[in-house]
């Protein structure tokens, strides 16, 4: 309910159902972040190498988002704003790249879950994808990867999905 946790919640909801880098997290502007309807969001992220990629959020990661943007405000700057001590707003004062790790660790040890990394949504982020049917061309965009070859080793489907891919070829047999 405090600042602090509308904040953390959105960058944590955000950081799932995007797969974005920490950095990227970090770097968000208002701006970026696109109404496209009720409780749906285009995100624009700028990531390695200059190259910019969108996104789409909707459901409780929008929720998550326009709670934030309620207590945040819409002027211009970054989009996670730091938060002092008392639940201050630091208006102006964007979240850097290592008080997101920081956060994280913090949130980690109040739920009680094993630990794990920014780079632990984005994998998540993947294979959840990959699990539901999306193709790895569209995992590679959406990730932002030059190379479907890097966005393969994100691949953690096992035998059953491979088994179930080849069940959809039939050798006629007479």
């Amino acid at each position: 309910k405090s600042p602090a946790g509308i904040r953390d919640a959105a960058i944590i909801g955000l950081a799932w159902a995007t797969g974005m880098r920490r950095a990227e997290l970090a770097s968000l502007s208002i701006m970026d972040i696109v109404p496209t309807g009720e409780n749906e969001y285009d995100v624009i992220i700028h990531g390695k190498g200059d190259k910019t990629r969108k996104v789409f959020i909707y459901d409780g990661a929008a929720h998550l988002i326009s709670d934030w943007i309620m207590i945040r405000g819409q002027e211009l700057g970054p989009l996670f704003y730091a938060i002092a001590s008392g639940g201050r707003i630091q208006i102006g004062h964007g979240i850097g790249s290592e008080s997101l790790a920081q956060m994280l660790a913090k949130r980690i040890e109040q739920s009680g879950i094993s630990p794990l990394t920014w780079h632990d949504f984005r994998r998540t982020f993947a294979g959840n994808l990959l699990d539901s049917g999306v193709d790895l061309v569209t995992v590679q965009k959406l990730l932002g990867h030059s190379s479907p070859t890097t966005t393969s080793n994100y691949d953690r489907r096992g035998d059953m999905t491979r088994r179930k891919a080849c069940r959809v070829l039939n050798v006629p047999y007479i």
